[in-house]
């Protein structure tokens, strides 16, 4: 599946009365952990809304501060026609998505402004930390968690208004970070990282 479907779904979503409607978050585990191959705790009094099994998250609105939580298919191509290496390195992955964001986003001067492999939940995963000039000229920052598994990436991205919201309401976004257990069996050890001791 193509991301820029993604997107396209989403806003015709907010212009639709046949879809599924915003709700408010309580901060409870996520229902469809199965899924992402991850639990993790919804941030508290956000509202989600679930579009092809990608689940989104915002306050203000999409288009100030948004959370965003969905798989890619090692065997997915993207808008721009690439596939994932097969061979592909941790740190990689994070820099072939954020590019397919801007592109589809219409995003400029996009930025990566750190780009590592931290521990969550003792698994190594891509945590990068960028930004980008929205098609509104807003500055637009942003964090995103890549996880490998066998089937897929989960992805856990936060983007926020540069100025204000980011934030905000960064927070929220690094207490849903703090709650992930990885399902380990699952796991994909991509080349260059060693298998964790359990």
């Amino acid at each position: 599946m193509k991301l820029t479907l993604v997107y396209i779904v989403v806003l015709l979503s907010l212009f639709s009365g046949c879809v599924t409607p915003w709700t408010k978050s309580t901060g409870s585990l996520l229902a469809q952990k199965s899924r992402y191959r991850i639990d993790l705790n919804t941030p508290k009094d956000w509202y989600k809304k679930k579009v092809n099994k990608t689940m989104f998250f915002t306050i203000h609105g999409l288009s100030l501060e948004h959370i965003v939580l969905y798989n890619l298919k090692w065997t997915d191509t993207l808008s721009s026609g690439f596939r994932m290496p097969k061979k592909v390195l941790l740190n990689e992955i994070p820099e072939i998505i954020i590019g397919e964001l801007c592109a589809n986003a219409y995003g400029l001067n996009a930025e990566i402004t750190k780009n590592s492999i931290e521990e969550i939940n003792n698994f190594p995963c891509a945590v990068t930390r960028f930004s980008y000039t929205a098609p509104n000229s807003l500055r637009m920052q942003g964090i995103m968690c890549c996880i490998p598994f066998k089937s897929h990436i989960t992805i856990l991205r936060y983007i926020a208004e540069k100025s204000h919201y980011y934030e905000k309401s960064y927070e929220d976004f690094l207490t849903m970070l703090s709650t992930i257990q990885i399902e380990h069996k699952k796991y994909r050890y991509l080349p260059g990282i060693k298998e964790v001791v359990l």
